[in-house]
Parts: structure tokens; sequence; C-alpha cells
């Protein structure tokens, strides 16, 4: 996770602690058996060669394995189940194509910076079980920079040895992957601290790149061409101007966006409202545009690897507005998403989906589809006798089609009515309702539907 303020970078070590919390410490045992693991033969070979402008297409929209292969010391101890394959079958049963599977090494390091064979097995086991349902993979080395790139600033060969001798061993292993098996360099380079030792400028940042992409390269098969995804210092636009990729096409820029962090881990409550919020519009226009002109506009391809939120008890408006205003961004911009998950979208042990429309924002706007929303807070409070409730709606350019209370569908004009942009929802309806909570979800001719929440004591 990328922590856009730099008073935040102390931080900057643990991904998404903040993001409903990781949990940490802990043992763990490396899994060895997987009884919905497939086998190998199960996974269905690639039909045409693509280009990595078509790769990244295809993968969007993605999702983040996140908190569980980069848990320290190992998978399990931040809090999310082992993998299995019905973590990815919820995964592409909500719409996503492709899966970015973080993998910490540096604590599953023997001497002489060995990997543990058993670990390289188990993430070989993971990516097939994601290929066996049709998802891209990626494959970041993640939480690894602190300890690979302690020195970084006065000692850039020595800490790129240690990147490179990890990664060559992780290639070899997954050396006869199919080419929608991808490789990330490693998530968010830089040090806690801008400047310090442990830091890296934008020019070693390039460095760094190269070299792993070559060690990569070099270890031949289907390594000599495959995308290999290479991070902006930091994943952060601000240094998109100083990127400078190695001869090689078949490479894929990566940043991640978390802009303002004071409304994605949950202090701020709006977004993009009046002029104290205007920067927030203009900042996410402009970064996306950034990438967009000095990338994706030159033939290089982009994948915004992690966004997310933590908004907890806030209004959902807001948080699907941002997601929307960012994906319909990313969408107009031909950039692939990827959204952060350490557990608070999926609970992986329930198998449900804690924010299914946020999440349907996301994967409604990576098929190109136009979102509408309503703009509720957080519940509505009824007293016994209800007056209507008018509700503000952002239509997009749609339609409501539909409002359903469970399998029961309400009626037009009875129990609600729309006129321009507002829904009115009738006071007779409403007070019919029983005591406790009751969901509604709302329609309409594209995109996701909305859910809104009526509680009467």
């Amino acid at each position: 996770m990328f922590l856009p303020n730099r008073f935040a970078a102390s931080l900057a070590g643990c991904a998404l602690v903040c993001f409903l919390g990781c949990g940490g410490g802990g043992g763990g045992t490396i899994p060895t058996t997987q009884p919905t693991q497939p086998p190998a033969d199960t996974i269905a070979p690639v039909a045409r060669v693509e280009t990595p402008s078509q790769i990244a297409a295809n993968m969007n929209p993605g999702w983040n394995l996140g908190n569980t292969l980069e848990g320290d010391p190992t998978e399990g101890s931040w809090g999310n189940p082992p993998v299995t394959l019905p973590t990815f079958q919820d995964v592409v049963d909500i719409g996503y194509k492709s899966v970015r599977i973080p993998v910490r090494f540096s604590t599953h390091l023997g001497a002489d910076n060995v990997v543990n064979p058993a670990w390289l097995q188990r993430v070989s086991d993971v990516v097939d079980m994601a290929r066996s349902l049709g998802l891209y993979a990626i494959v970041d080395m993640h939480h690894d920079y602190g300890t690979f790139g302690a020195g970084f600033r006065d000692n850039p060969d020595g800490a790129i040895a240690k990147f490179t001798k990890v990664w060559k061993q992780i290639a070899v292993k997954l050396r006869d992957k199919d080419p929608r098996v991808l490789f990330e360099v490693i998530n968010e380079p830089g040090g806690a601290v801008e400047g310090d030792v442990n830091d890296l400028t934008p020019a070693q940042n390039n460095q760094l790149n190269a070299a792993v992409v070559a060690a990569i390269r070099g270890t031949g098969g289907i390594n000599a061409s495959r995308c290999v995804v290479c991070p902006l210092k930091w994943t952060s636009t601000t240094y998109a101007q100083d990127m400078a990729l190695p001869a090689d096409d078949n490479l894929i820029v990566t940043f991640h966006y978390y802009t303002p962090w004071s409304f994605t881990n949950g202090t701020d409550q709006t977004w993009g409202v009046g002029a104290g919020q205007a920067w927030e519009i203009t900042d996410l226009n402009t970064s996306f545009g950034t990438m967009k002109t000095l990338f994706v506009d030159k033939g290089i391809p982009v994948i915004l690897g992690e966004f997310g939120l933590n908004m907890g008890d806030n209004p959902p408006y807001y948080q699907w507005l941002w997601v929307d205003s960012l994906m319909q961004k990313a969408h107009d911009c031909g950039i692939t998403t990827m959204v952060w998950d350490n557990g608070g979208l999926l609970d992986r042990a329930a198998h449900a989906w804690r924010e299914p429309v946020r999440v349907a924002i996301q994967v409604q706007a990576a098929r190109g589809n136009k979102n509408s929303l309503v703009n509720t807070g957080l519940a509505y409070t009824l007293p016994v006798s209800s007056s209507d409730l008018a509700l503000p709606l952002v239509l997009n350019g749609n339609t409501l089609s539909r409002i359903k209370n469970g399998d029961t569908a309400l009626v037009a004009i009875r129990d609600y009515a729309v006129s321009g942009a507002t829904l009115t929802i009738n006071g007779s309806y409403l007070s019919g309702l029983p005591s406790g909570t009751t969901t509604l979800s709302i329609g309409f001719s594209a995109g996701a539907d909305q859910r809104i929440k009526l509680s009467k004591s």
C-alpha cells in the first residue's frame, strides 16, 4: 500500500495495517497440501499470444490477495486463512479477471539468500490455482524492500544484488508458467523517509527495474518475453516523469492511488465536495492523465496495482463516488485497475463479499458501463409513522429500473416515484416496514445496483 503523505511514511513497511487491521506477528507453517488445488494439467492453455497492452486490458478489473502470502512471518499470520481454490472462485464469480499475489520472500530465506524450496512451491501452487480458473496472475515481491533495499542510496549495487539473486530463483521456479502469469519487480520501492540511507533516487529505481528485468530474462524459456511490471518510485505519480524503462517490449508500468489519504483512511467523511475539496478531483484527473500521456499514449500499458478505502461507518455514498470517479477516469485513460483487499472486501472464510456495491462499481466501470449513485447516509432511521423519503440520484445517463426488498419488487407510483434526479419512497410504504433494518436494492438501466438501509425502531 502506498502512503501518499509522507507524514505517514513510518507505516510504509506494513501494507494496509490501518486498512481494517492486518494483525501481525505469530508463527506459521507453509501449507503443503491443498485438497482443492487443481492438478497442473487442468490449467487451460493460452490460445494465442497477446501483446502487453492486450494482456493488461484483459486483466481489467483485478483484485489483490492482500495480507496473505506477504504475511509476517508467513501465510496466515495476518488474519486471512491460507489460500484455497474457492477463494479464487469467489473472485471469478463476482467478475474479476486477474489477481495480484503479494508475496514476502525475505522471511523464507536460508544461508546466502537462498529461498526455501517449499515456499517457492507454495507460490507456484497458488499461481496454478488462479490460472486454473482463468485468472491472470501477477507475482508481486512485497514487503521485501526493507530487507533487500537496506542502505540502497549509498550501496545500490549491493542492494540490487540481493533483489536479483532472489528474483532469479523465483523466475526459474515459475519459468514454465504460461504468459498470463506476470512478475512485478517490487512493491512500492523507496525508504520510509525520503532521502535517507535506505531510500532510493528515481534514477536508482530505474536501475533496479532494469537489473531485475535482465535477471528474469536471463532465466530463459517463457521468461525471455514474459510481461514484467515495473513500479514508479513509491508507485507514486509524483515520480512518473523520472521513469526510464529499459529497452524491452514486454514491460508494464504500475502505480498506486490512495489520495487523499485523509479520506481513504476514513478520517474525512466526504470527497470532492465544494471549493475546499475541489483539489481532490483535480488530483485524480491529473494523476491518471499523467500516466496516460507518459505511457499509455506511447504504447506502454499501465496497471493501477492498488487502490482502496477504509471508510468504516462513514456515508457509503462518498465511498461509491470516489471509487466510481476513479474507475471512470481509469477507463477513459486505458488504465487497468486492481483493488487492494486485505480481507475487508472478501470474507474468505465465509465466502461472502462485505462491500458488494463497491466491488460492483469497479467491475461495471471496468466493462465501460456508467454507474448511477444514490446519495445516501449510512442508514435512515424512520419514525413509526413515516413521511416520504427523498433521495438525490446521480444518474449518469441511466434510468432507475427497479427497487427490491429482498425478492419483492416495489411498485412504481404506489411505493415510490422518480422525478428528475430525485427518488421518493412513499411514506405509506415506509410505514408498513417492520422494526429493525430493511435493505433496499436499487437497480438502474446500466451499472451497479445500489443499496440503502432503512432502520425502524
